[in-house]
């Protein structure tokens, strides 16, 4: 819900589930086309304004993810 709230705003939005499933409903359930793509070790969920990274959290690096604004 929360990222759905910061999309409808205008935001760009990065989000990590361990769950390919949890990130393709979310992107189905607010009717956002979506791609997939491989980031080793994740796969990346892709659509307008948000970058969903299927994996584990702690595998994240801000290198690969870049700064935010908020969190």
């Amino acid at each position: 819900a929360d990222l759905a709230w910061l999309v409808s705003r205008g935001r760009d939005v990065v989000g990590v589930d361990l769950s390919d499933i949890a990130a393709r409903s979310f992107a189905s359930e607010q009717g956002i086309p979506v791609t997939a793509g491989s980031d080793p070790p994740f796969t990346v969920v892709r659509g307008e304004r948000i970058a969903y990274y299927v994996g584990d959290f702690f595998d994240i690096k801000p290198g690969r993810i870049g700064r935010f604004d908020l969190i």
